[in-house]
């Protein structure tokens, strides 16, 4: 298996930037296609409500088309150098719907930090519902040069996990080394030890460098444990299940979920649901 077909979202922003030599990076060992989506809606909302003013309507109709302009102009120039396949699709709708949609034909999406990579109010994306309803598994890039040779995987017992795990297949066979890492809050189980040491069997039968990492929490929770294992063990990707709940037919992130999105010394993560 490999990620063949790789969708970013293309705004303004640097998070673009980032996501784009991420998806370039990744596209460039598989043979892959990045499609950019620059995907987007002005915004005709004052703290008042909606504003009918034609003037006001077409100052921000302008300024969106400006900001689109300068989002094309970036994905071109990111991709100068690139030596991949790519195409460019602009659609103006709400960009969450539109790179949810978009992801049924997508193997991975890529994704920059911070609003999901842009400073744009017209190119927000709602992150908790693109991490836990995409179709395709989610890359968000760090803010600075990714580097996935060395993998921290976020063990837990669940399907989020194991399914985040077989999703990220593709990256784990390439990386240098792979740490199954493990935050022990409590004395756990006997079949949840059963289950980690499966999956490092399962790993092994993949042909992927892993290795046992069971880690006590010391105190620090979970969130800080692995940002500080990732760090300790120069790992460049951490891969985890996305984890949330629905409120009022909204996403709302884990705690964990949530806490690394909001570290800016993350590196990339890999999120499946």
């Amino acid at each position: 298996m490999t990620f063949r077909t790789i969708l970013t979202h293309v705004a303004p922003g640097d998070g673009t930037a980032r996501a784009i030599e991420l998806a370039c990076d990744i596209a460039s060992r598989s043979n892959g296609l990045v499609r950019g989506l620059a995907a987007g809606m002005p915004n005709f909302t004052l703290a008042g409500g909606v504003m009918t003013d034609v003037a006001f309507v077409e100052l921000r109709v302008r300024d969106f088309e400006q900001a689109l302009a300068l989002a094309q102009q970036s994905f071109g120039a990111n991709m100068q150098h690139a030596r991949v396949e790519r195409e460019l699709y602009t659609v103006q709708r709400p960009p969450t719907l539109a790179l949810l949609d978009e992801s049924y034909s997508a193997d991975l999406v890529v994704l920059g930090r911070g609003s999901a990579g842009s400073d744009h109010p017209a190119f927000h994306l709602a992150l908790g519902d693109i991490l836990l309803d995409s179709a395709a598994p989610v890359l968000l890039a760090p803010r600075r040069k990714a580097d996935l040779s060395r993998v921290l995987i976020a063990w837990r017992g669940t399907r989020e996990c194991a399914r985040a795990i077989t999703a990220s297949l593709p990256l784990l066979t390439l990386a240098a080394r792979v740490d199954l890492v493990r935050v022990i809050e409590d004395s756990g189980s006997v079949s949840e030890e059963q289950a980690y040491d499966d999956c490092i069997a399962r790993l092994r039968r993949h042909q992927v460098l892993v290795h046992s990492a069971p880690t006590p929490a010391d105190g620090l929770s979970v969130a800080q444990r692995l940002l500080q294992e990732a760090a300790r063990r120069e790992a460049g990707l951490i891969v985890l299940g996305a984890y949330g709940h629905t409120r009022l037919r909204e996403w709302v992130l884990g705690g964990v979920t949530r806490d690394l999105l909001n570290a800016d010394e993350a590196p990339a993560l890999f999120f499946a649901h």
